[in-house]
């Protein structure tokens, strides 16, 4: 079948591929990850890739005054919440971060 009701009816666009699962949202953009989870993605974007345990400080593992701006902005895209600087210094958590996030 060719012309413009097979590229119609196609699921993938000519010469696309499907890429892998990132746990991006859908197509009903909802995240099925948890807060947690969620969170510990950003601060991996932001700090790297590390061993992060729910109540590692964002400070004591490498977190700067810049690099607090720059999470801070990624949680505002990837939850949607605002979260301050006074917030992130008062719960430097990944767990209270997540918790507020969520919220």
């Amino acid at each position: 079948m060719s012309g413009p009701v097979a590229a119609a009816s196609s699921p993938v666009p000519s010469g696309a591929r499907p890429g892998p699962d990132t746990g991006q949202p859908g197509a009903a953009g909802q995240d099925s990850r948890q807060p947690l989870d969620r969170m510990r993605a950003v601060w991996t974007e932001v700090l790297g890739p590390l061993e992060l345990g729910p109540d590692d400080d964002f400070f004591d593992i490498g977190g700067t005054s810049l690099s607090a701006i720059e999470l801070v902005a990624r949680i505002r895209g990837e939850f949607g919440a605002t979260i301050s600087i006074a917030q992130l210094l008062d719960t430097p958590t990944l767990s209270g971060l997540a918790a507020a996030a969520a919220s």
